[in-house]
């Protein structure tokens, strides 16, 4: 019976300190991220069947790592 408890407690351990490590692990990274977009283009074209094309470019300015 009281083997059964200390591995209980143990598991119990093992899995909270997992949680530990997983989370400030992810947290840990985490950084500033900034994205800006400078420019937009956008461009339509009717095709001689009758689509309408629209194509779309952006440009934009990424800071962080």
């Amino acid at each position: 019976m009281e083997k059964i408890r200390q591995r209980s407690w143990l598991k119990l351990l093992c899995g909270f300190l997992l949680i530990l490590f997983l989370t400030g692990g992810v947290l840990g990274r985490a950084e500033a991220r900034s994205i800006q977009f400078t420019e937009l283009n956008i461009d339509a074209e009717i095709l001689t069947d009758g689509t309408l094309v629209i194509t779309e470019q952006r440009t934009a300015r990424f800071e962080g790592s």
